[in-house]
């Protein structure tokens, strides 16, 4: 097989898989309970006790449902008058995802495919702009992940290139139901993987040991 048919036969591999796992995921009818639990697991974790800087991504679609642990640290944040987690969420300028300090559900609107954003008047506010250096956390979405920690998403990179800007230390947690683990996803040399997945019943390393 040429290059040229091999590289059109992963990209193939690849959006088969996306439509399966999309498919799965939208026939789930208790994905509010399932995501919960998952959000549970995530809090009880060593990665999200020890954070104080956290990348949440804001859940729109079939996706796992971040918003009830959006609405926690925003509250704790407002009742601690600003002296414990700082939740960064990140939104899409054109194919570029900039990150936003977030303090509050007000601060929001709808944005580029559906996804909830800073509105316009926020963005341009230097303190609230947020920096890649400091995330000592990344939860991200994604569409399949398998047990090596290899994550499938939609395509268009933009988790890809914010990850290579954060400090190498941070751990990359992946959020999925079970119906998204595969046995193998395919992978490019531009695709990262995640240091962790969590699931509505496991919590799936791919190291041996977690990172401090």
């Amino acid at each position: 097989m040429s290059s040229e048919n091999f590289q059109k036969s992963f990209i193939t591999q690849k959006e088969e898989l996306r439509q399966s796992v999309r498919s799965a995921r939208l026939a789930m009818t208790d994905r509010a309970e399932r995501s919960q639990r998952i959000l549970d697991q995530l809090e009880g974790s060593e990665p999200w006790k020890k954070c104080r800087v956290p990348l949440v991504y804001l859940s729109s679609g079939s996706e796992v449902v971040t918003w009830p642990l959006v609405e926690k640290v925003l509250k704790e944040h407002e009742q601690a008058a600003g002296r414990t987690r700082k939740l960064i969420v990140p939104w899409c300028d054109g194919d570029k995802l900039r990150l936003f300090w977030l303090q509050s559900l007000d601060e929001l609107s709808a944005g580029s495919f559906g996804i909830p954003e800073p509105r316009p008047e926020w963005r341009t506010q230097p303190d609230r702009c947020g920096n890649p250096a400091e995330i000592d956390l990344a939860i991200l979405p994604g569409l399949a992940f398998d047990e090596q920690g290899r994550r499938l998403g939609q395509g268009r990179g933009y988790f890809d290139r914010l990850l290579k800007e954060m400090k190498p230390q941070v751990i990359r947690a992946g959020l999925a139901f079970e119906v998204q683990i595969c046995r193998e996803v395919p992978v490019e040399e531009h695709d990262l993987s995640v240091d962790l997945v969590i699931t509505e019943s496991r919590m799936i390393w791919r190291d041996v040991t977690p990172r401090d």
